[in-house]
């Protein structure tokens, strides 16, 4: 496994290239992602409460950070030499972007440098809301399902722009391990991550108390 040391590590040697190599090697990468079509939901469509959900089970800093989150990656290896348990995962929605769109999913130190240089260019060309619409549009959300239209019709039998708070809650609290906890009725697992999700959307007055109390009483 990759540990964040030597993410770190590849990220220093990267920005330490003469400015002319770099740009040849982000220039050498595959093209930006474009919107496909049919059943791409644009971020418009989507209930903040939905959005907020995913950023604050997925990156709750992503609008303040250009692609990395270091701190993030400072506390997961902290996290892991005091545990001694497997490092959790640090990565942000735009390296996931990267990870998911361009790379196959084995854990070679090039592979982690590759993403660093896709990371860089999606920040680079693409604005934060086009990063996350790619990301919520190219996702598995368990059983085969890629992209949140999809999902959401699957799970809820509705369109994604039609989610409640707690349906999002559910959305964003699989991503981590969509094949496993991809299934209604959802695990104690899983609904333990949503009482977390939907408690934080109440204390950031993404959501009423109204609707926070109903989410609770009502369940999926």
């Amino acid at each position: 496994m990759i540990s964040t040391r030597k993410l770190v590590l590849s990220l220093v040697v990267l920005f330490s290239l003469d400015l002319a190599v770099l740009a040849a090697a982000l220039l050498s990468l595959p093209p930006l992602p474009e919107r496909p079509g049919r059943g791409f939901v644009s971020i418009e469509e989507l209930p903040r409460h939905f959005i907020q959900a995913v950023l604050i089970m997925e990156d709750d800093e992503f609008y303040r950070h250009r692609g990395f989150n270091f701190s993030q990656m400072r506390a997961a290896w902290r996290e892991s030499q005091t545990s001694g348990r497997r490092l959790r995962g640090a990565s942000t929605i735009s390296q996931q972007l990267a990870k998911n769109l361009y790379l196959q999913p084995d854990r070679s130190f090039s592979r982690k440098f590759k993403e660093a240089l896709i990371t860089i260019k999606l920040e680079l060309f693409l604005s934060k809301d086009e990063i996350l619409e790619h990301y919520l549009n190219s996702i598995d959300w368990g059983q085969n399902l890629i992209g949140i239209q999809r999902a959401s019709q699957f799970y809820f039998q509705k369109d994604a722009s039609e989610l409640k708070p707690l349906e999002s809650c559910f959305l964003a609290s699989i991503i981590p391990n969509p094949a496993r906890w991809g299934q209604l009725p959802p695990t104690e697992g899983v609904r333990r991550r949503m009482k977390i999700a939907l408690e934080r959307l109440y204390r950031k007055r993404v959501i009423l108390f109204e609707d926070y109390h109903y989410a609770l009483q009502t369940g999926l």
